[in-house]
């Protein structure tokens, strides 16, 4: 015997890993930087938010708002001067391996699919850090930022549990008569 079991489940709709550079000049208010090294740079990123939409040709766009947190010194000439700073960048990607033609396939709702039901997910944000002083008085801060973004949706299906499994039947068809019992 054979049961049904209602199941809630997640489906993959994209996959993909984009890569962006974010190139901003920045005047800290140290005065002159001229020859200026700078040392004990780190760079925090997270991410603040995440939304997918379809635009105007069926594309499928994700969304993303890092936050990145500057920490560093700056070798003035009146000394060492720590500098600390938090912007925000927002970036749009377009998915290449799914669009959204591809969400009504789904049969996760009665068409046309729910856009809001799709769930962004960032799985991995690497990133590469450059700071360059750009005389007189600015510094020039470069990311180079990796992101993985899973987009998925929640689909609720019907499985077939097997309630029988490791049960063995056999059929018998014989009679006394046959059976030797030396």
């Amino acid at each position: 015997m054979q049961r049904c079991e209602v199941i809630k489940t997640k489906v993959v709709i994209a996959d993909e890993i984009f890569y962006f550079q974010d190139t901003r000049p920045v005047n800290p208010g140290l005065g002159n930087l001229v020859n200026a090294p700078v040392s004990e740079s780190k760079a925090k990123i997270c991410v603040l938010a995440c939304d997918v939409e379809c635009d105007n040709n069926n594309k499928l766009i994700g969304t993303i708002t890092f936050g990145i947190c500057e920490d560093f010194t700056i070798e003035t000439e009146n000394g060492p001067k720590p500098v600390e700073y938090f912007f925000r960048v927002k970036k749009d990607f377009t998915f290449q391996k799914a669009d959204c033609t591809d969400l009504n396939l789904l049969n996760c709702t009665t068409p046309p699919f729910d856009i809001d039901s799709l769930k962004c997910q960032i799985v991995r944000v690497k990133a590469d850090n450059n700071i360059t002083i750009t005389p007189p008085d600015f510094f020039e801060q470069t990311l180079d930022i990796e992101v993985k973004i899973i987009v998925e949706v929640e689909k609720v299906v019907c499985v077939s549990l097997c309630q029988d499994a490791g049960n063995i039947e056999i059929s018998t068809n014989t009679t006394p008569a046959e059976l030797d019992m030396q």
